[in-house]
């Protein structure tokens, strides 16, 4: 029964974190459209590296969500 609690936890902290990430995305993505016309172009590239890392981070953290639902479904 321990490894199934373990499993429960790092499924809560995976959506924990990804929760956190999509927080970012959500307000970087926005300041970026509110502000496309004002801001110098550094700050619109690095926001728009900012955005595609958050999205890299999310897929994964997914990925392995899933995978530890899977090995929850095995226990």
């Amino acid at each position: 029964m321990a490894q199934a609690d373990k499993v429960r936890e790092q499924i809560g902290l995976f959506k924990y974190w990804i929760g956190i990430i999509l927080g970012i995305l959500v307000g970087v993505s926005a300041w970026l459209f509110n502000n496309i016309e004002q801001i110098a172009i550094w700050k619109a590239w690095l926001s728009g590296l900012l955005i595609i890392f958050c999205v890299i981070v999310i897929v994964v953290l997914n990925h392995k969500l899933v995978s530890a639902i899977d090995k929850l479904e095995e226990l």
